[in-house]
């Protein structure tokens, strides 16, 4: 069964999960063949609606993955959903277990958390992102510069609108829920914006303390989150994620024909060259491809080093560990290292203890990387 994994039910994901239903229809391919998984944590509010195309008066107030699921199998397909966080340690293991992601959250930590991993998983990354009147694609896989090497295309986004949660968490979400309210019960009454951030300031505060958040929110929080709304049109999530699809049929639906369970076992000249696409409506439509280069001290593989695929930690432990820089790193954390950890040297780790992406390093290189599934207790 090839499994396409969906992070992020907002505009992005909405869209793609509507066109990827498009695409199965067209294209002929049955529940037998493919089934979806889609995560997100959120419940639907107000916000949503008009812009989060699976979403209506109805459903506001239920979780994004339910609604989603009963969508997906009312055409007539399997879907696996599930109410988390998707960047959750325990949860990326079961991001793993599907072929193909399509990642449409809308902040850069959840990325920085997910593509490694999913990499190291030998698994393919679709990246889906708009904001106002433009989006990208991303293509990440090990043929590809790895997610730090182009990093640089994240800088610290505005929010959208659209992303605001039903129930507040922050103080943040209790701005901008006052502020989604007061504009919409003073639609045809202009403001001064004083007095806006004012009614904004008071609301938040009672929302604050309705949720019991213990939070003092002070005027100048009002501005800063104000000025951090971006709202992206409904057509705009609608083109920048069937253009992702499309890019999918392309490329790599014939893995389904070939029953693989991912793709990595695509011949290097199947991938396409370009792994960033561009689109812009700001002055008509454009959509650029472009190629990307790894960064020359780049040393994540993100699979086993060539030259000997089959060594097993243990053996690359006995060989390496006389290395003035031996290290391991294990879930994005130093948990054996001469030369960085302070004190007295830890006892060397097993590999039954360890989870998640494990790097070993030694001799100025990177001499092992696997993956290590989680083994935290999965709830959701």
């Amino acid at each position: 069964m090839y499994t396409i994994a969906v992070v992020g039910l907002g505009g992005s994901g909405c869209e793609v999960i509507r066109s990827l239903m498009h695409a199965f229809n067209i294209a002929s391919i049955s529940s037998n063949q493919v089934k979806l998984l889609i995560v997100d944590r959120d419940t639907i509010s107000e916000t949503n609606l008009g812009k989060q195309a699976l979403y209506n008066e109805g459903s506001v107030g239920e979780f994004k993955s339910s609604v989603a699921r009963a969508f997906i199998e009312g055409q007539g397909y399997r879907a696996e959903a599930y109410s988390t966080d998707a960047a959750r340690p325990a949860f990326v293991t079961k991001l793993a277990t599907a072929a193909m992601t399509f990642l449409c959250v809308d902040n850069v930590e959840a990325r920085r958390k997910i593509i490694p991993a999913l990499l190291l998983a030998q698994k393919t990354v679709i990246d889906v992102g708009s904001e106002g009147l433009a989006g990208s694609i991303r293509l990440y896989s090990s043929q590809y510069p790895c997610f730090y090497c182009t990093s640089w295309m994240y800088p610290k986004r505005k929010r959208p609108l659209c992303s605001v949660p039903g129930i507040p968490r922050t103080a943040e979400d209790c701005i901008l829920i006052a502020a989604y309210a007061l504009s919409e019960s003073n639609a045809n009454d202009p403001q001064s914006e004083e007095s806006y951030e004012a009614a904004v300031l008071s609301r938040a505060n009672e929302l604050g303390e309705i949720h019991n958040l213990g939070l003092q929110i002070a005027p100048g929080d009002v501005t800063n989150a104000l000025q951090q709304v971006v709202s992206t049109p409904f057509h705009i999530s609608g083109l920048v994620a069937s253009y992702a699809v499309s890019l999918w049929c392309k490329y790599f639906m014939g893995s389904l024909d070939r029953r693989t369970s991912g793709t990595g076992g695509l011949p290097r000249n199947a991938w396409p060259q370009e792994c960033l696409w561009m689109i812009s409506t700001y002055n008509g439509l454009y959509i650029r491809a472009f190629t990307l280069e790894r960064q020359k001290d780049c040393s994540c593989t993100f699979s086993l080093p060539s030259s000997s695929p089959d060594r097993s930690y243990s053996s690359v432990v006995s060989e390496y560990i006389n290395a003035p820089d031996f290290t391991i790193v294990a879930d994005q954390r130093i948990v054996y290292s001469r030369l960085l950890l302070p004190g007295p040297a830890a006892a060397m780790p097993l590999e039954k203890d360890l989870e998640g992406a494990i790097f070993v390093y030694a001799n100025e290189k990177l001499v092992y990387a696997e993956w290590l599934d989680y083994k935290l207790p999965l709830s959701v």
